[in-house]
């Protein structure tokens, strides 16, 4: 996260929100009591299909879009990395999260289990991704790479 975000972000700010959030998920307002019940309904079965797939295309054009497209740094010169690489990635992100769980619970009519069930999908869905092209897909400085790639370019 520090190849990536403003170093408070990377360290306080981020984890203190994720700590937050899943720290008040027991508390939120559920329309049934079969909380905990995964996919208890058709449409939460597909909502949880459509959740993976998009967090599965989203977060690989977000790796790539970030890798070759997007420099908050360069576009905007003379501000602070604090904004650039730090309060402005974090909003668009949140600002994508809260989008999605709308947008979800819109579409699909959902109850408030079924989205909440989505939106976690589609962040651990997106959490794997990020987790594997991290591990496999970062050459020499943190650069996407081809796995079989990695010891050529040494």
């Amino acid at each position: 996260m520090l190849l990536h975000f403003h170093p408070l972000f990377a360290v306080l700010v981020i984890p203190l929100l994720v700590t937050t959030a899943l720290i008040l998920l027991p508390y939120l307002e559920y329309d049934s009591d079969k909380t905990g019940v995964w996919f208890i309904s058709q449409k939460g079965r597909r909502m949880g299909i459509v959740s993976a797939v998009l967090a599965l295309a989203i977060t690989l054009i977000g790796v790539i879009a970030d890798e070759f497209l997007i420099d908050f740094s360069a576009k905007l010169p003379g501000v602070t990395p604090l904004i650039t690489n730090g309060l402005l990635p974090v909003s668009i992100i949140l600002a994508a999260i809260i989008g999605f769980y709308i947008q979800i619970k819109r579409k699909f009519s959902a109850t408030n289990n079924e989205a909440i069930q989505a939106l976690l999908i589609f962040l651990l869905v997106s959490f794997i991704i990020l987790t594997i092209t991290g591990i496999w897909f970062r050459g020499q400085g943190m650069a996407l790479a081809w796995p079989w790639r990695i010891g050529v370019m040494e």
